[in-house]
């Protein structure tokens, strides 16, 4: 599922932070006590309040997040985003060294990363960043090396939270993608506990706001093993709703360039014929034990493409086709991807046929040989309306800079509001 990392001014690579769902089956809480400064603390620190209930259960607060890929910020630079629309923000990408295991900021990116928190409290002072860790790009393996041990699990907690503080994130965004095995699951539980712990112990010790911890994680709760066809392993999600304050489901990238023969939606809501769709990771988290408060659902600012075999004829989703749409020079640059900006060039240059697709609850645009499914406005209102029947925590997207004008993450914002105001 992985492709090429390209780290030019001018190519940009979706890869980052998608899987490879091809072969996959498809009250309020109580009012905190009166902070109270501990004995021996030093004169003038905080005051420190009460151990709190676990994390993401003090309020519920519905989040808006959006990721921010640091590696292409010549194309995509942090000051044009609309810091207004979001509740959060992810700066993505840190790597996990493969022989320390310690969590660093490529070199390339340092500079934008010390700037993006200041940069973006500048424009939007409530807001909050984290530091996603890893993505699509990531060696799963050194993951997996990562997590099997104590002392290398050490490393990466320390690390992370240091370099958090270090470059004023307010919080920590794990995205091993993905964990295959079921010796992964029982590391990722520890690693889970062994962050929550440490978070928790600093932000005690340092007198200061506790940092968040997140995730993202494969669209349904049970990730398949690439080696063994068939296999899957479940989450450790008890262990997530304890330690997490939410987890980032990643519901899109259904279908793409590892089918070439046939169209399809790859953010598909719903799929009458399979389990490749939101509704049903979705609902396989929730009945897993994820608590819904700490379920956010992501959305796509991306299409996928194909070159229909048979344009005239044949244009729906499904049919038939010759391979995956081209690459755009100066825009996605990836094969069969292209950017929601792209798509609306694409309809308005070409004259294109939009279609809501009701089956799937998304859209599709046509013109000449070269079909997209995407989100529109339209969609993107009914999968907000979807996470809001499931009381789901709110939503994410991948990414904030491919909505030119944020026209999707402003309509997700909009309906998201309607229900927090009615409730």
């Amino acid at each position: 599922m992985i492709n090429s990392l390209v780290i030019c001014f001018a190519v940009l690579s979706v890869a980052f932070f998608r899987f490879d769902p091809g072969l996959a089956e498809a009250q309020q809480a109580p009012a905190r006590a009166p902070a109270v400064a501990p004995v021996g603390a030093p004169v003038g620190a905080p005051a420190r309040a009460p151990r709190s209930s676990p994390p993401g259960d003090e309020k519920w607060d519905k989040v808006k997040v959006g990721y921010w890929p640091s590696y292409a910020s010549q194309m995509f630079p942090a000051s044009d985003l609309s810091t207004d629309v979001y509740t959060h923000l992810c700066f993505a990408f840190a790597n996990v060294n493969s022989t320390t295991f310690r969590v660093e900021i490529p070199v390339e990116t340092m500079d934008v990363a010390r700037e993006f928190t200041s940069l973006a409290k500048s424009k939007n002072p409530l807001i909050k960043t984290l530091v996603s860790i890893g993505g699509a790009g990531a060696n799963t393996t050194v993951f997996s090396q990562m997590a099997s041990s104590s002392s290398s699990r050490g490393e990466f907690v320390r690390s992370s939270i240091s370099l958090a503080r270090t470059y004023g994130f307010d919080g920590i965004d794990v995205d091993w993608e993905f964990p295959h095995s079921a010796a992964d699951m029982t590391n990722i539980a520890s690693l889970f506990s062994e962050l929550r712990q440490q978070i928790d112990s600093e932000a005690q010790s340092t007198y200061r706001s506790r940092l968040l911890l997140t995730a993202a994680v494969y669209y349904s709760n049970m990730a398949r093993d690439p080696s063994i066809p068939g296999m899957r392993y479940e989450y450790p999600v008890q262990t997530m709703a304890r330690t997490l304050d939410w987890a980032n489901i990643m519901c899109y990238d259904y279908h793409g360039t590892w089918e070439p023969s046939l169209t399809g939606e790859h953010s598909a809501l719903t799929d009458l014929s399979s389990n490749l769709s939101s509704s049903y990771g979705i609902q396989s988290w929730l009945d897993g034990g994820l608590p819904p408060h700490k379920a956010v659902m992501g959305l796509a600012a991306y299409g996928r493409s194909w070159l229909l075999a048979n344009s005239s004829l044949d244009h729906g989703v499904g049919a038939a086709a010759r391979g995956p749409g081209p690459a755009m020079p100066g825009g996605s640059a990836e094969t069969g991807v292209l950017f929601y900006s792209e798509i609306q060039e694409f309809i308005r240059s070409k004259n294109a046929t939009v279609v809501d697709d009701s089956e799937t609850s998304s859209a599709y645009a046509f013109a000449g040989d070269l079909w997209v499914g995407f989100d529109n406005q339209a969609s993107i209102e009914k999968k907000v309306e979807f996470l809001k029947s499931k009381e789901m925590r709110g939503f994410f997207f991948w990414t904030a800079s491919f909505d030119s004008g944020a026209v999707l993450t402003t309509t997700g914002k909009f309906f998201l509001a309607l229900f927090i105001h009615s409730m």
